[in-house]
C-alpha cells in the first residue's frame, strides 16, 4: 500500500515510540522509511533560557540543544535497521513553519504517508511540535498516521521497556558507528576513540544493560517464564562475553596481526549485538509484557530503576553522546 514512509522526529524520549511505531509499519508495508530531523534556529534557543548554558559550555549547549552529536540519527537508524527496514536520515534547521516543511520534505522525496506523534509537552519547542501535527492533519495533501505515544510512560511497565529499548537502538548505533571507524584506512583509524568506546561498552554492558537484562529473566523465570526462548538468551549472554572479548583482543594485538583480525572482530560483534537485541525485543520484552504482574513489574523496577540509578542512567547516557559526538567530528 504505502512505499515510502517520512517521520518527523525529534529529541523527546517519546520521540523514540515515534521511531518505533514509524518502523513497525514500514516493515508491515514493506515499505522504506526516512526520518526527518528539523532542529530549531540555534538563535530562538540562545535567546531562550538556554542562553546562559550557551554562553558557559558551548560544546553542552550543541549536544543537548542543536543535537550536533549525531545521537537522534543514530538512534534512528539502529531501529530501522534492527527491523530490517531500509532508512534515511534528513536534518536540516526549522525556518518557518514546520507543518509546512514537513510537507515540503514529503513532496521532495515522494513520500506518501507522514507517521508523527502527538503528545503532552512542556516546553516551549514542545508546544511547537505538538500543533505542528494538529496543522498538518488539516493540511497534509498526504495521509497523516499519528503514532500513539501517551502522556508519558505511566507505568512501570511502560517506562522499563521503553528503557530497554532506547538503551538497545544506543547500543547498536554505536557498534555501527566502531566499524565505521575500524573500517577506514588504518592510517586514519582514531586509536583513542576506538580505546575509549570498547571500554565504554565493556562498562556499559557489565554494569548498565547486562545487570537489567539478568534481572528481567530472572523476573520472568519465578513466574514460570522459563522456554526455550528465554534459554536463547541465556546463552547469548555468555556469547556476549565471548564475542567482546575476542574484539579486544584482536584490537590489542593489532600491532603484531596488524589491523584485518580487529575488523573481522567487530564486524562480528555487530552482527551479534544486532541479532541478541532482536531476541531480547522479540523473546524477552513481549513475554514480560505478557507474563509480569503490575507487582512483578513494580518490584523490577525498585532493582533496575530505583533512585538511586538515575544518576548513573544520566552518566551513561552523557557519555554515549559524548563518544557520538566524536565519531561525528572524525567524519566531518
Amino acid at each position: 500500500m504505502y512505499k515510502h514512509l517520512l517521520i518527523p522526529i525529534d529529541e523527546s524520549a517519546l520521540s523514540m515510540r515515534v521511531i518505533e511505531r514509524g518502523v513497525e509499519l514500514a516493515r508491515a508495508f514493506g515499505a522504506r522509511a526516512s526520518f526527518l530531523y528539523l532542529q530549531p534556529d540555534a538563535q530562538d534557543i540562545i535567546d531562550g533560557d538556554a542562553g546562559l548554558l550557551h554562553a558557559m559550555a558551548p560544546a553542552l549547549f550543541a549536544r543537548k540543544y542543536l543535537w550536533a552529536d549525531g545521537y537522534v540519527e543514530a538512534k534512528a537508524r539502529a531501529w530501522a535497521q534492527m527491523n530490517g527496514v531500509k532508512a534515511d536520515f534528513i536534518g536540516g534547521v526549522s525556518r518557518g513553519k514546520v507543518h509546512e516543511e514537513i510537507m515540503a520534505t514529503a513532496a521532495a522525496r515522494a513520500a506518501d504517508l507522514v507517521v508523527i506523534g502527538s503528545h503532552g509537552r512542556t516546553t516551549i519547542l514542545q508546544k511547537l511540535l505538538d500543533s505542528v501535527t494538529v496543522k498538518l492533519i488539516l493540511n497534509s495533501p498526504l495521509p497523516v498516521f499519528v503514532a500513539e505515544t501517551g502522556v508519558a510512560p505511566e507505568t512501570v511497565k511502560d517506562r522499563l521497556i521503553a528503557r530497554f529499548r532506547e538503551e538497545h537502538a544506543a547500543w547498536v548505533a554505536l557498534t555501527e558507528r566502531l566499524v565505521d571507524a575500524l573500517t577506514v584506512d588504518e592510517s586514519h583509524i582514531d586509536t583513542a576513540l576506538v580505546d575509549d568506546a570498547l571500554d565504554f561498552l565493556a562498562r556499559f554492558s557489565r554494569e548498565a544493560h547486562g545487570p537489567k537484562e539478568a534481572r528481567l529473566l530472572a523476573a520472568l523465570e519465578a513466574v514460570g517464564g522459563a522456554a526455550a526462548g528465554l534459554a536463547t538468551i541465556e546463552a547469548q549472554l555468555e556469547e556476549e562475553l565471548q564475542c567482546f572479548a575476542e574484539l579486544q583482543a584482536a584490537w590489542c594485538r593489532r600491532g603484531e596481526a596488524g589491523i584485518a583480525p580487529a575488523r573481522a572482530a567487530v564486524m562480528a560483534w555487530r552482527d551479534f549485538i544486532v541479532s541478541h537485541v532482536r531476541d531480547e525485543n522479540r523473546l524477552l520484552l513481549l513475554r514480560a509484557d505478557d507474563m509480569l504482574s503490575e507487582a512483578g513489574w513494580a518490584r523490577l523496577g525498585q532493582e533496575v530503576d530505583g533512585p538511586g540509578r538515575q544518576v548513573q542512567r544520566d552518566a551513561y547516557n552523557d557519555e554515549f553522546r559524548r563518544l557520538f559526538a566524536r565519531f561525528k567530528a572524525g567524519k566531518s
